[in-house]
């Protein structure tokens, strides 16, 4: 009796290795390469979240899927890639879509909104599913917020204006200001602005949006690029010299705070 049931137990082991063996070759017949490495689901965790989604109706008649992304680690990530799958109302997948996030730089903890048009007639629409499919970790990591000091928004028959004004606080002036104002309904595309070529440490810009049939919460973020700091700095009556534009040359300098020239940049 006992050597019946040992040998019970090593067929169903065995059929329990088969299995396995079957499912891992299934799984690396999808990879080309000798070096495959896979990973349990469990063990990646997302640098960022899809906030908020929403599907409007276009004017013709067809739908877009609008939403904002945040990115929950340290440092900033670019080209974030948002796909949106429409199903019909027998649960069949309508087809695929991906737009990129408005902004190139998703900075730490910072919204940044995307708008992906989709062919489809709202009627034919029953829901959607959206995720986040790629992204950069590798760019320009100078990339900074702004803060906002102010936005208001006015409602002038179809059309909402956001008057908003942002504030440079970091100690290096930001070159590639852009700016971008957005509701999760409005109906036109969601779109940023070039603010400025150049914003100096405690200046602010304004600047306005119109946004067709929106309505609240709308919002606002800004963001730009500051110099890279490498190098050595020199130091004058025990602080660093400030940042300054050489004009007309428009070149970075280090402007001397006694003194009315500058110095070159120092490198090293």
């Amino acid at each position: 009796m006992m050597r019946i049931r040992f040998v019970g137990c090593i067929m169903i082991l065995a059929i329990l290795l088969s299995f396995t063996d079957q499912g891992v070759a299934k799984l690396q017949s999808t990879c080309g390469s000798t070096n495959c490495v896979y990973l349990p689901l469990a063990a990646i965790s997302m640098p960022l979240h899809i906030v908020e989604t929403n599907m409007v109706r276009n004017r013709g008649g067809t739908v877009r899927i609008l939403g904002d992304v945040m990115a929950t680690t340290t440092s900033s990530l670019f080209d974030v890639l948002i796909e949106a799958r429409p199903y019909g109302h027998s649960g069949q997948l309508l087809g695929t879509y991906t737009e990129t996030t408005i902004l190139t730089a998703t900075l730490p903890y910072e919204l940044n909104p995307f708008d992906i048009y989709i062919d489809i007639f709202s009627d034919d629409v029953d829901y959607y599913e959206v995720s986040i499919i790629g992204w950069n970790p590798n760019g320009d990591q100078n990339f900074k917020p702004l803060t906002v000091v102010y936005s208001q928004t006015q409602y002038i028959g179809d059309w909402a204006y956001v008057y908003a004004e942002v504030r440079n606080d970091e100690p290096y002036s930001m070159s590639n200001v852009q700016g971008v104002a957005w509701s999760l309904n409005q109906v036109n595309v969601i779109s940023s602005q070039l603010l400025t070529d150049s914003l100096a440490p405690g200046e602010t810009i304004s600047f306005t949006t119109s946004l067709y049939y929106a309505y609240l919460p709308t919002k606002v973020i800004a963001q730009g690029q500051t110099l890279p700091l490498s190098g050595k700095f020199p130091i004058v009556n025990g602080k660093p010299l400030k940042l300054a534009w050489l004009d007309p040359f428009w070149t970075w300098g280090i402007l001397d705070p006694g003194r009315s020239w500058v110095l070159p940049f120092l490198k090293g």
